[in-house]
């Protein structure tokens, strides 16, 4: 294992711990703004998805935040999250989907199958370097003409930083390498936006991107 490997494992293992041990503050902390901005991207997507029988949400966290509204809109949830604390608690709320505790870039799914795919708040946490490559595994997992929605950074680069008492690391692309990163996962890029608000004193920048694997 390189350099870069070894940082990237550290960094994945601080997400992993860090929300092990803040996932009861994070699932009562209330953003309305953004649950706004993620309500909509949700039915903005469920309007073009071919069907409604198999949702994938990467990063479920408790289940709290999106996962129950696709419990409650699809036939079946599988629902991945790196904190195995986040998913013992999602059991609450989510008491019939598929819960995994893994990394969303080496979990193991069928192709072909998901007809929706959610990524809130989830992808920030992946190296930015491997976000193309998952990209291009989530196309795999999508039936054709099934929907991506998610958000990725806006701000390129690297943080590490405090969040609700814990460290924390984020990571992203340029947003023209995201939507790039998307496309060359051979999806069509339907929508894409940004969105800045305020966190906590500090400005943030988040791309929300729609997409859809073509149907043919």
């Amino acid at each position: 294992m390189d350099e870069r490997d070894q940082r990237d494992e550290r960094d994945k293992e601080l997400v992993r711990a860090s929300y092990d041990a803040i996932y009861a503050e994070y699932e009562a902390w209330d953003d309305d703004a953004v649950d706004d901005v993620r309500q909509h991207a949700v039915e903005r997507a469920f309007a073009l998805v071919p069907e409604r029988r198999r949702a994938l949400d990467l990063g479920c966290g408790t289940g709290a935040k999106i996962a129950r509204r696709l419990a409650s809109a699809f036939e079946h949830l599988t629902a991945v999250d790196l904190s195995p604390a986040s998913i013992a608690a999602a059991r609450v709320h989510l008491p019939d989907a598929e819960l995994v505790v893994d990394d969303m870039t080496t979990v193991e799914l069928p192709l072909a199958s998901f007809d929706l795919v959610t990524a809130f708040f989830s992808i920030i946490h992946v190296p930015a370097h491997e976000q193309a490559a998952l990209f291009g595994r989530i196309a795999g997992w999508l039936v054709p003409g099934g929907v991506l929605v998610c958000n990725v950074g806006a701000s390129p680069g690297d943080q590490r930083e405090d969040f609700l008492g814990a460290p924390m690391f984020w990571s992203a692309l340029t947003p023209e390498e995201s939507v790039a990163a998307v496309e060359d996962a051979g999806l069509d890029v339907l929508h894409h936006e940004i969105d800045e608000r305020t966190e906590h004193g500090q400005a943030v920048r988040f791309l929300w991107i729609t997409a859809r694997r073509p149907a043919v």
